[in-house]
């Protein structure tokens, strides 16, 4: 998001204009989180779609009405679905193309991570993929989260890699383009002992560097067993290597301050 001027690794959310029925309506919320473009009305969303599928535009499409006054057209094209057109100030416009770029780069980077892996014929020490049912992010440090939290959660069916300091996960296993991305370093283990978790069978927690946190279950105690092993592995070279975490850290903000 964008907050007070900065770029945040939840993505970003702008106010802008948007063309529906062939007007430009005021008051839609334009919101980037990689590899997704949400945009919503009044709390309501009224588009979802994934970045790589479509190509960024400036101007506006053809048969779209002039541009509001004191505001930038762009628009996201599609060989065989109709374009999404949108204007913002110039600055926002400017933010969402980098954006945009940087998003289109992460994307390819993973697929390239994924493929990569795909083509080894054994999990390497670092590298783990499979099958896991996940809760929605919880945007709460572990200690602050309560039962009435853990039980509302609605359980999604996802495939999960472990791989090059990212745990990515997608809808289906042959799926190249990751639903969400999250950060591996300075993470936190949440084990199947903790009282709050002990009840859901096969189940452990991830809390990432930013302060929220993951429930995923396997789907037995080996499965299980497997994506521990790994964890732990991955926890305990991160924790003995603090400077490994901090580069990464930086880096990641050093990129994201030069999308402002």
């Amino acid at each position: 998001r964008v907050h007070g001027g900065k770029f945040r690794s939840r993505g970003m959310s702008i106010q802008v204009h948007h063309v529906v029925a062939g007007k430009w309506k005021p008051g839609y919320e334009f919101k980037i989180v990689p590899p997704l473009l949400s945009v919503t009305k009044d709390g309501q969303q009224v588009q979802l779609v994934v970045l790589e599928e479509y190509r960024f535009m400036l101007g506006s499409p053809k048969d779209t009405p002039d541009t509001p006054p004191n505001l930038d057209a762009f628009y996201f094209s599609h060989d065989r679905k109709p374009a999404l057109a949108f204007a913002a100030a110039p600055a926002e416009v400017n933010k969402i193309k980098h954006i945009v770029d940087h998003t289109h780069l992460m994307i390819t980077q993973t697929r390239r991570g994924i493929e990569e892996m795909k083509r080894q014929t054994s999990t390497t020490e670092l590298n783990v993929c499979g099958w896991l049912e996940k809760s929605n992010r919880i945007r709460k440090e572990w200690e602050e989260i309560s039962e009435a939290d853990i039980q509302g959660q609605k359980w999604q069916r996802r495939w999960f890699v472990l791989s090059n300091d990212l745990l990515t996960y997608y809808d289906r296993s042959e799926d190249l383009t990751p639903l969400g991305v999250v950060e591996m370093p300075g993470f936190k283990i949440v084990k199947n002992e903790d009282p709050k978790i002990a009840a859901i069978q096969n189940s452990f927690a991830i809390q990432t560097a930013s302060k929220d946190c993951m429930i995923l279950k396997a789907s037995d105690p080996d499965e299980l067993k497997k994506w521990m092993s790994v964890l732990k592995k991955y926890h305990k070279r991160d924790s003995r290597s603090p400077q490994f975490a901090r580069s990464v850290s930086n880096a990641l903000d050093a990129h994201r301050a030069s999308l402002i």
